[in-house]
C-alpha cells in the first residue's frame, strides 16, 4: 500500500522529504537501512526536515518481543546513525502501533511523529469477468500463495510446509 496522491503531496509540499521508505525493502538486511539513513545524515537537521517510514505491512512478532521486529529495527537503526525522532513521520494503518513505539523509546525524551490513520491508495479494478468455480474439480483443500516479492515469512510458511511433507497437499505457487 501507499499513501493517496493528495496525502503524500499535502507531506511533500510541507515538508522537505530526506528520506522514505517501508521498511520492507531493509527487511533481509537492516545494514543497508543504516547506510542509506547515512547518506541523508546531517550535522543539524532543519526543523522541516523529514525522514518518511510507512508500515502498512503485518510485522513479525514473537513470544519474547514486545514490538513488531521490523519496527524495533528501524528504530534501532534511527538510534545507531544519531537521527532525531522528532524529524521522523511515521505512517501506518496498524492501530496498536503507539503502543510499540512509546515502549521503544520509553527511555527517550524524543517521541516519533505518528500517524494511526491516514488515507492509503488502493488500486480496484473494474473491469473483471466473474469465474465459474467448478468445486468438483477442486482437488487440493489448501491455497498457498507465495510468489511475488521475495519475503521472510513467506520463506518460513513455504520451509514447514516442506519440512512437514505437506508439499503434496497444498496447491502452493512459489517464486524462488
Amino acid at each position: 500500500m501507499r499513501l493517496s496522491d493528495r496525502v503524500d503531496k499535502f507531506i511533500k509540499e510541507k515538508y522537505n522529504v530526506l528520506f522514505e521508505s517501508d521498511g520492507i525493502f531493509y527487511l533481509d538486511d537492516f545494514k543497508r537501512l543504516e547506510a542509506d539513513l547515512r547518506k541523508i545524515k546531517k550535522e543539524k537537521f532543519d526543523d522541516l526536515d523529514r525522514i518518511i517510514f510507512y508500515r502498512f505491512e503485518t510485522d513479525f512478532y514473537s513470544d519474547f518481543l514486545n514490538t513488531g521486529l521490523t519496527l524495533r529495527n528501524i528504530i534501532e537503526c534511527l538510534k545507531n546513525v544519531d537521527i532525531p525522532f522528532y524529524n521522523v513521520l511515521f505512517f501506518s494503518n496498524h492501530y496498536g502501533i503507539k503502543k510499540e513505539l512509546d515502549f521503544l523509546l520509553k527511555n527517550s525524551d524524543q517521541k516519533i511523529n505518528l500517524i494511526e490513520t491516514c488515507a492509503v491508495a488502493v488500486d480496484i479494478s473494474h473491469n473483471f469477468n466473474p469465474i465459474d468455480i467448478q468445486h468438483t474439480s477442486i482437488i487440493k483443500p489448501a491455497l498457498c500463495m507465495l510468489g511475488g516479492a521475495s519475503r521472510g515469512h513467506r520463506h518460513v510458511l513455504f520451509n514447514y510446509f516442506k519440512k512437514n511433507n505437506l508439499l503434496h497437499l497444498i496447491a502452493t505457487s512459489y517464486k524462488n
